[in-house]
């Protein structure tokens, strides 16, 4: 069973997903913190993680896709 804040999580990253594939600029101000921390990568910040997403969308292609799996909802990139 889950609780509101998963379904929040949930619907937030579905937002950002959706936006994001739609090349919606605005997404990362609207849904990301300023101070949002990527342990795994070097850039941070919320210009860190818009750089991320930028360079996956540069190696992995431009053309999203639903992800079949039924968590996480968020849109995904194929790697062919």
């Amino acid at each position: 069973m889950t609780d509101d804040r998963t379904e929040q999580s949930r619907r937030v990253i579905t937002e950002f997903g959706e936006r994001y594939a739609a090349g919606d600029p605005t997404v990362w101000d609207d849904l990301g913190a300023a101070d949002f921390v990527n342990h795994a990568a070097g850039p941070q910040g919320r210009d860190g993680w818009r750089v991320t997403f930028e360079n996956l969308r540069h190696d992995l292609g431009t053309t999203p896709r639903r992800s079949t799996t039924p968590w996480p909802t968020a849109t995904t990139w194929p790697c062919t």
